[in-house]
C-alpha cells in the first residue's frame, strides 16, 4: 500500500463569486458528455434539472480539499504500470468513500445544504439508472462539483495553493488531492461542523502523520 497523510484544508466563498471565477456548467457538461460514466449514473449528466438553478439556490459554498501527501520515505519512481494504477486506484477510491462520508455527516448538520462530490458516483456496483429504475440510495446521492460545472483543477490551484498533480504511470507525484464542497445559505457552520481536522493515514503511520495527530 501507499504511504501517505491526509490532510483537510478548508475555505468559504460566496457562491456568487465562486460562480461567477470558477463555474462553466456548458463546457463541463461537454467534458461529461466524453465520460464512459455520462448518462450511466443518476450522479451524472444527463440532468432532468440545469446546475445552474442549483447554484443560485444557494448563497455559500463551503470547500474542503482532502489533500493526500505521500511520505519522504514512499517509494516514488520505479513502479510498474499496472502496478501503480491499481496503487492510486484503490486509494483514490478508499479516501474518496472516507471523505465523502465527511461530507454527509455535515450536510446532515446544516439544513437545506447540498453536497457536491468528486467525480462519479461508486456507491453502487451497477446504478440502476441502467436498467431505467430509480436511484436504490437516493438519500445518499451526491452529484460531483465537475457536473455541476465547476473548475476543480482551478479551485484547488487558486483557492488552496495546491495544484493538482498526475501520475505520469510510472512515478508518483508529491501529493494528490480530493476537492468537494457543501452549498447553503449559512455563511457559518457549526463550531464544531468539521469535527477534529483529520491527519490521518491510509496505509502504514508516518512519523510525520503521527506528529500531526
Amino acid at each position: 500500500m501507499l504511504s501517505y497523510a491526509v490532510h483537510e484544508h478548508h475555505r468559504r466563498v460566496p457562491v456568487d463569486d465562486y460562480t461567477r471565477d470558477f463555474v462553466d456548467v456548458p463546457r463541463f457538461v461537454e467534458f461529461c458528455r466524453a465520460c464512459p460514466q455520462h448518462d450511466q449514473t443518476w450522479a451524472c449528466p444527463e440532468f432532468d434539472f440545469d446546475p445552474r438553478d442549483v447554484w443560485a439556490r444557494y448563497s455559500w459554498i463551503h470547500l474542503i480539499a482532502f489533500s493526500m501527501d505521500f511520505d519522504p520515505d514512499q517509494r516514488r519512481t520505479g513502479w510498474e504500470r499496472d502496478e501503480l494504477t491499481r496503487e492510486v486506484m484503490d486509494t483514490f477510491h478508499r479516501e474518496k468513500k472516507r471523505a465523502l462520508r465527511t461530507m454527509i455527516r455535515l450536510r446532515n448538520r446544516v439544513p437545506g445544504s447540498q453536497v457536491l462530490g468528486a467525480g462519479s458516483c461508486e456507491l453502487c456496483r451497477v446504478c440502476t439508472r441502467r436498467q431505467g429504475r430509480p436511484c436504490r440510495l437516493p438519500q445518499l446521492l451526491v452529484h460531483s462539483m465537475e457536473s455541476m460545472g465547476a473548475d476543480v483543477e482551478a479551485t484547488s490551484r487558486e483557492l488552496f495553493d495546491h495544484p493538482i498533480e498526475w501520475s505520469d504511470g510510472t512515478s508518483l507525484p508529491d501529493s494528490y488531492v480530493i476537492v468537494m464542497g457543501l452549498v447553503c445559505n449559512q455563511p457559518d457552520l457549526p463550531p464544531d461542523a468539521w469535527g477534529t481536522p483529520r491527519h490521518g493515514v491510509a496505509a502504514r503511520p508516518s512519523a510525520r502523520a503521527v506528529k500531526a495527530q
